[in-house]
């Protein structure tokens, strides 16, 4: 990730290495889940002439859905909404809330309905659930 805040001159140095690394502590470790999320992001960040690709970035959620459904479904509605794909995005994400329920899910989902869906009436209620649900969250609008 650190590839990212570096000029695209810097960063296509990194590249290789940061893909060998992770993919090496996933191979090592076939239930690390941070590795899988990273590796999730950088194909979805990189342009394709670097290797970035949304296919690549799908065959890590599905991995990381065998390890924990809820990781699995958030990263695919993260891949979903990056590729501007707000429906499918949304069907991940409420997948990931039937199943974990966390804060996390809950502000996947509403940052979806506000930002990119413009359905502010479901987002302000599944803020109010939120609330039920996490009262020690401040869930106010930002």
């Amino acid at each position: 990730m650190k590839a990212l805040t570096l000029s695209k001159m810097q960063a296509a140095f990194y590249i290789s290495d940061i893909k060998f690394y992770l993919k090496k502590a996933a191979e090592l470790d076939s239930k690390h889940i941070e590795a899988r999320w990273a590796l999730t992001k950088l194909y979805m960040q990189l342009p394709g002439i670097l290797g970035g690709s949304t296919a690549t970035s799908y065959e890590y959620t599905d991995q990381l859905l065998k390890i924990s459904p809820v990781d699995g479904w958030l990263s695919k509605g993260y891949v979903a909404n990056e590729d501007e794909d707000y429906k499918a995005a949304q069907n991940y994400y409420k997948k990931a809330l039937e199943i974990g329920g966390s804060v996390t899910c809950y502000k996947e989902l509403i940052q979806l309905y506000e930002e990119k869906l413009d359905q502010q009436e479901e987002a302000q209620q599944l803020r109010k659930e939120a609330q039920e649900k996490h009262p020690a969250h401040n869930w106010t609008k930002n």
